[in-house]
């Protein structure tokens, strides 16, 4: 089985290595018939909870009513954010399931690559529902990003960081050069 270790970073994120060989052991030695892992993929599934409506992305803002390449942070790093596009999402009262209301403060989530653990292939991915999750409750104010993920080519070691921060994508350190650009 896999070993995955957690160290929680300084904004809320955690860090999340593939110890060295996990995968592949699983794939070649647990299970002799099974094949070599080739792409690990990453989900973060809240999106919809927030209505996350914003995919920051290397050169504009993706809204969920519309559907590349990730933003890079000063040191090289890659990074995709999302974020609500309500002034305050806890002001939405979902009453056919209350909870379904959001009652936390605004977010930004995001997914950060350090730069020597970047493969050619890295991606964002994302779906959009119009209704939460198991019911035929519409979101308040449309279509929202549900999941969000990074997925590359698999190698062991590989670094990704899942975060959440109280602060804006304007606000990130090490400053997100092409953010000005955007809004």
């Amino acid at each position: 089985m896999p070993v995955w270790s957690f160290w929680p970073s300084p904004d809320l994120g955690q860090w999340l290595p593939v110890t060295e060989g996990a995968g592949s052991r699983q794939s070649r030695e647990g299970f002799e018939d099974s094949a070599p892992v080739e792409e690990l993929t990453l989900t973060a599934t809240m999106g919809n909870y927030e209505r996350l409506r914003r995919l920051w992305l290397k050169d504009r803002i993706v809204f969920s009513r519309e559907l590349e390449e990730m933003l890079r942070a000063g040191d090289g790093d890659a990074i995709a954010l999302c974020t609500t596009d309500e002034a305050d999402p806890r002001t939405a009262t979902v009453a056919a399931r209350p909870f379904w209301t959001y009652r936390s403060v605004k977010l930004t989530q995001y997914w950060r690559v350090p730069a020597r653990h970047i493969q050619p292939d890295l991606r964002v991915k994302v779906n959009g529902r119009r209704t939460y999750y198991n019911s035929k409750i519409e979101l308040p104010g449309g279509v929202a990003f549900e999941n969000f993920e990074v997925r590359q080519r698999y190698l062991p070691g590989q670094v990704f960081v899942f975060g959440l921060s109280t602060k804006q994508p304007a606000e990130f350190e090490p400053k997100i050069p092409r953010l000005a650009n955007l809004n």
